[in-house]
């Protein structure tokens, strides 16, 4: 499908602009060809946590637009259910990546939670501070979401070095 977009061939780096919430769910849908309705199903599932303006709607930055793409052919072409994605986007944890210390990981619920991706837990940890809305910032979040594991080799439609 030609989107108009070159978003899936984007380059993994990422310029500021890639990181600021500024498309809101029906340009992301018209853009993508993908409904606002699946849109949503995702952010219900916990794939993705757009930001959330004062007024409550969804603002999307181009890395979740890549992204919400890459679901889109992680179910259709490389055949994963839900449970698979959130199995290769907790490779890697929060905790992990960021080097807590024991005291600040034994108190953080994403260590507690496997399989769940930390921006769907409901409680942060200390060092998480999900209260402002700042997932789409977070190092942790735009690292997963464009993990190499992610991505689908174009010639075979498989997963590359699938881990799980």
């Amino acid at each position: 499908m030609d989107t108009g977009l070159e978003l899936e061939n984007m380059s993994m780096f990422h310029e500021e602009n890639d990181l600021t919430p500024r498309f809101n769910i029906r340009t992301v849908s018209a853009q993508t060809g993908i409904s606002t309705n699946l849109i949503r199903a995702y952010e219900r599932m916990g794939l993705i946590k757009p930001y959330r303006e004062g007024n409550n709607y969804r603002l999307f930055t181009l890395h979740e637009i890549r992204w919400i793409l890459r679901i889109k052919r992680l179910f259709t072409e490389a055949g994963l259910n839900v449970e698979g994605i959130k199995c290769l986007l907790t490779i890697e944890s929060c905790w992990q990546v960021r080097q807590c210390p024991p005291e600040v990981y034994l108190q953080c619920p994403a260590y507690h939670s496997y399989n769940t991706p930390c921006w769907q837990l409901k409680n942060g940890a200390d060092c998480c501070d999900k209260s402002d809305n700042r997932c789409f910032n977070c190092d942790f979040y735009i690292k997963a979401l464009s993990h190499p594991k992610l991505y689908i080799k174009e010639n075979h439609k498989a997963l590359v070095n699938t881990p799980c």
